[in-house]
């Protein structure tokens, strides 16, 4: 076991744990998992188990090894001990109670005084089980690798009887680092995404945009593809109103597709600049509406290229999503004049806004006015999602208390239909751990008390 080695280190531990599910949840019964330092129970996985049902099942026996000193095996030991089930439902032909229907990220968590059924509707959700029960246990991982396990030490272990079905409020959770990290910040800190049940979809997004129409059409042999800015074509975005620039990137996009058919939305966030083709057929697709980011808005015009491309796929690709980011100077706001085809995601990104508060904060003209945007696109498409800077680029990596926020917003993303969040963080954890450790929690339950 490993601690902080602060003065604020025991404060900290009670102020998370208080995120921990309210006692009255469950019954007074108790059920061991270990007793005197000996384990109690039995490890059984499904008849099929995945490579994350192994790592799961891993860190499930060292974490309790770590807490109460027992060795816990997966061998047939059964006699005198409880059987605790991992896997999922489809994995067990004969598991002895009713498990209701479980979708991907699902679980159902039931504790008796003879078995404990940790069972998802995947390994994510069988994932997102074990670490519920070992949260109530009372492990914490506050920050990536072994200083931020916070863990507690006692020879007797006990779980009070319960029966539990829960999936997560939202179904993107992630937060990543802007400025990338070695192989090994790497491995830490997806287990500490794993631990505190994150979870990122194959839902892409990313500046993409002359990335794709370059598969087929690279700037040096198609510059008339490009876009046009006073007088020459550039790289820098695509001429989105010309058909075959159209053609190409549905060509592109498709054959990507058949390569990755998991894959549930495909990133055409444009390049992350403003410069935007200036032909006449392009801006004669604009509005006139002057964008929230100061600048004549081109929403109209690349919606309209959206829905074109969006045609182009339906027949072969019916369910897949085209992303497309509300961000800079001139494309914040959502098109006027042109209908948002119905799979269409949209990543809001709060970089022209307030980057001290949240959007629960009603004193904060600039983070209302993002509530205000953001029912604005909720009313256009039902795929939207909250791309945050936490913390803004130019925070040197010092202090940047979003916390609080983060605690308070979350209830209000979810009444408006938010998907899910891409906290563009930093790998700079001992200023930001409250920052991302409260996120994490409250993108699970948006209804609990961060205090």
């Amino acid at each position: 076991m490993s601690f902080f080695h602060f003065p604020s280190r025991t404060f900290l531990f009670h102020l998370l744990a208080a995120l921990a599910l309210a006692p009255g949840a469950y019954s007074e019964s108790l059920v061991f998992l270990a007793k005197d330092g000996t384990a109690q129970f039995h490890l059984i996985l499904d008849s099929d188990p995945s490579g994350l049902n192994t790592t799961v099942a891993e860190d499930l026996i060292g974490t309790i090894e770590k807490i109460s000193g027992a060795k816990v095996s997966t061998e047939d030991d059964k006699e005198g001990k409880i059987q605790v089930y991992l896997g999922e439902k489809a994995e067990f032909t004969n598991l002895p109670i009713d498990i209701p229907d479980l979708e991907e990220e699902s679980y159902f968590l039931k504790v008796t005084p003879n078995a404990i059924y940790l069972i998802g509707g995947s390994p994510l959700g069988t994932s997102h089980a074990a670490y519920t029960l070992l949260r109530q246990l009372g492990c914490r991982w506050v920050m990536p690798g072994e200083i931020g396990e916070c863990l507690p030490k006692s020879k007797d272990l006990s779980i009070k009887v319960q029966e539990r079905f829960e999936s997560p409020d939202f179904s993107f959770r992630d937060i990543w680092y802007a400025y990338g990290c070695s192989v090994e910040a790497s491995k830490r800190r997806a287990d500490w995404l794993r631990r505190n049940r994150m979870h990122r979809p194959p839902v892409q997004h990313g500046h993409n945009l002359t990335n794709t129409l370059a598969v087929f059409a690279p700037f040096e042999e198609r510059p008339d593809l490009y876009s046009l800015e006073n007088g020459v074509r550039t790289k820098n975005q695509i001429c989105t109103s010309n058909p075959e620039a159209v053609a190409l990137v549905v060509k592109a996009i498709s054959e990507y597709l058949k390569k990755y058919p998991d894959t549930q939305a495909y990133s055409l966030c444009p390049d992350d600049n403003t410069d935007f083709c200036e032909c006449e057929n392009c801006t004669a697709l604009d509005s006139g509406h002057m964008d929230r980011g100061g600048r004549p808005s081109i929403s109209d015009r690349y919606q309209v290229f959206l829905n074109q491309v969006l045609e182009g796929l339906s027949k072969e690709h019916p369910d897949v999503l085209v992303t497309h980011y509300a961000y800079n100077e001139n494309h914040t706001d959502p098109p006027v004049n042109t209908p948002v085809h119905p799979n269409t995601g949209i990543f809001l990104t709060t970089s022209v806004f307030c980057s001290a508060h949240g959007i629960g904060d009603a004193f904060c003209d600039s983070r209302m006015d993002f509530k205000k945007l953001l029912s604005e696109w909720t009313a256009k498409t039902k795929h939207v999602y909250i791309y945050e800077y936490d913390p803004v680029p130019y925070s040197g990596g010092l202090p940047w208390p979003m916390w609080d926020a983060h605690g308070r917003e979350m209830k209000v993303y979810k009444e408006l239909g938010v998907q899910g969040f891409s906290f563009e963080g930093q790998d700079s954890w001992a200023s930001y751990f409250p920052n991302y450790y409260i996120g994490a929690q409250m993108m699970w339950n948006a209804e609990q008390d961060y205090h």
